[in-house]
């Protein structure tokens, strides 16, 4: 690292080079005498001088990405919802408002008892499929993400996992659409457990 153009507040800072699957990338890097070592994945990312066109532009693609993950989460957190909430034989929301872990965990204490219940047994299958297919994973991993929102750096998020410090995940465009599309499917099972045995609204068609 080169010294370069402090910042305000700060007597100097560092030029620091970094490849990032493929995409070479410069920072200036603050190092504040308050912290012993400096991790990528927790910095405050930012752009000299202010954000750019090319920085709105990406931001537009990464966004509607991020969003496709994020419908898809919340239906499949919602499809958990439903069918645990007939299956418990009240029917409602306000019952099972409860984390991903611990829906997956109820819909599978369920299982168990599937000897005479086909329902139960595909619902073992479906949640298999779903650990299989990392569907919890992709949804946290895109959900509780500290996104990287300039063009240039690639597709970068950090992410902080539980008792650790962070990590920076490197992806794609096509990774985020995949995670979608898996969450899409995940929820897409669950429903058809349900049958008709839970309302349906269907608009007419234009």
């Amino acid at each position: 690292m080169t010294e370069t153009r402090p910042p305000p507040g700060h007597s100097f800072c560092y030029r620091y080079e970094a490849d990032l699957a493929g995409h070479h990338v410069s920072f200036e890097l603050t190092l504040p005498s308050a912290l012993p070592e400096v991790n990528l994945a927790t910095v405050r990312l930012g752009r000299l001088g202010g954000d750019t066109n090319a920085d709105q532009m990406f931001r537009a693609r990464l966004y509607a990405a991020i969003g496709q993950v994020t419908v898809a989460g919340g239906h499949a957190d919602t499809a958990m919802k439903r069918l645990l909430a007939l299956l418990t034989g009240d029917g409602h929301f306000s019952l099972v408002d409860e984390t991903w872990s611990t829906l997956l965990k109820l819909l599978a204490d369920h299982c168990p008892t599937a000897t005479n219940d086909p329902r139960l047994k595909r619902l073992q299958h479906v949640l298999d499929w779903g650990e299989t297919n990392r569907v919890k994973s992709r949804r946290d991993n895109v959900v509780h993400a500290y996104w990287w929102i300039y063009e240039g750096c690639g597709v970068v998020r950090s992410r902080f996992f539980r008792d650790q410090d962070g990590a920076l995940m490197i992806g794609s465009m096509e990774e985020l659409e995949q995670d979608a599309e898996m969450l899409i499917e995940f929820a897409g099972r669950l429903d058809e457990l349900l049958a008709e045995d839970w309302p349906r609204a269907m608009l007419a068609r234009q």
